[in-house]
């Protein structure tokens, strides 16, 4: 690998980082389904789903989003999906609030 090649790959490497990381570095939370959540929550134009998740939140540390991820994206990691989801609400809102009704109003999303 020639020394362009190597910091072109070095270059997708940071770029890749960054994406995934920067929404935990963003919202100060400790994982990428935790900064959904806290995302989510400062959207809030949701009423009494957003009081809901707001309760719920301060002991889920991601696990609200990550199921209703999960139901989105079946077929990847949870994780991942929380980046990808975090992304997609950054960029238009009503995708989050569309997303967190359908989760908040299927019971299953709080059974262990």
């Amino acid at each position: 690998m020639t020394w362009s090649g190597a910091r072109s790959f070095l270059g997708l490497v940071a770029l890749f980082a960054g994406i995934y990381y920067f929404p935990q570095l963003l919202e100060n939370r400790s994982n990428s389904c935790s900064a959904l959540e806290r995302s989510l929550l400062n959207q809030g134009n949701l009423g009494s789903e957003v009081a809901l998740l707001r309760v719920l939140q301060g002991s889920s540390d991601g696990t609200i989003a990550s199921k209703i991820v999960k139901k989105e994206y079946p077929n990847i990691p949870s994780e991942i999906g929380c980046v990808i989801t975090y992304w997609r609400v950054t960029l238009d809102p009503t995708i989050g609030q569309d997303m967190l009704l359908r989760g908040l109003l299927i019971g299953d999303i709080f059974k262990r």
